[in-house]
């Protein structure tokens, strides 16, 4: 059962990692983004992205943005990083930890136009950080009862796959560095990632998510728009956007369990 103090937002959920090569789970190469798209929807996704952490491309890009001084996280924290933010089965989750999370985002959500000057989309941006945190324990938790394990050698091919890409191990801890996360906290993020991804095969059932023709051209159609000729042909894209729609299923499924996992669960959130 939740106890919450103070109102938070619908929660996402947790990104789930995937091949280096970034598996397309949106259209962004070849299709604008779906316009109808609330743009605090959108914010929701960044946020649950960059809390992870577990997408080197976007590392790449969000530690080459202006992270603008006014924007400094560590500057806009006013609250004591001892503070417990919410207790999930007896399990506290600090300001501290809301803050680093923030801090590993900020990059991100600058580069998406995120205003953490203000205090109510500061506010949004951290409620959210709590929720998809809350979620995250939650798998965790679940994960070590079940007995759920990932081996060392899992860990190993994804993190050598992650500086393959990179290009060499100094280049990945220097993209690290720039939000403040070392190789080997880098490395638990892989093991914890990886764990949360087997608990979650194990207990939702993926095989059923078809995406039909209509779903595609609608999809499609929404996304495009009024850019007539300039939108790309839909046989050019329609690879990624059924991956996109298939993600999208996936996630509303995970979702589902998580939110069962939240009623069975003693959580309070100050």
């Amino acid at each position: 059962m939740e106890t919450e103090k103070k109102e938070v937002q619908e929660t996402t959920v947790p990104h789930e990692s995937s091949a280096p090569e970034q598996q397309s789970s949106e259209v962004s190469a070849n299709l604008p983004k779906e316009r109808t798209a609330k743009s605090g929807n959108h914010m929701r996704l960044v946020v649950a992205a960059a809390v992870l952490v577990l997408f080197i491309v976007g590392i790449a890009y969000y530690s080459t943005q202006d992270k603008n001084a006014s924007n400094d996280v560590a500057a806009l924290s006013a609250i004591d990083p001892t503070t417990v933010r919410a207790v999930v089965n007896g399990e506290e989750i600090t300001q501290g930890v809301i803050t680093d999370r923030l801090s590993e985002a900020q990059g991100a959500l600058i580069a998406q136009g995120v205003d953490l000057n203000n205090p109510d989309t500061r506010a949004q941006v951290e409620a959210q950080i709590l929720s998809d945190t809350i979620n995250y324990t939650l798998l965790k938790q679940a994960a070590a009862e079940a007995g759920t394990s990932v081996s060392d050698e899992e860990v190993e091919t994804l993190y050598n796959q992650y500086i393959t890409q990179m290009g060499s191990e100094e280049a990945l801890a220097t993209q690290l560095q720039s939000i403040s996360l070392t190789l080997e906290a880098f490395k638990q993020r892989i093991r914890e990632q990886l764990l949360l991804d087997a608990f979650i095969s194990e207990n939702v059932d993926f095989s059923g998510i078809e995406v039909t023709d209509e779903e595609i051209s609608a999809f499609y159609e929404n996304a495009v728009g009024s850019l007539g000729e300039a939108a790309p042909p839909l046989d050019e894209v329609r690879t990624q956007i059924e991956e996109q729609l298939r993600t999208q299923k996936r996630q509303e499924l995970t979702q589902i369990f998580i939110d069962s996992l939240r009623e069975k669960a003693d959580i309070t959130i100050n």
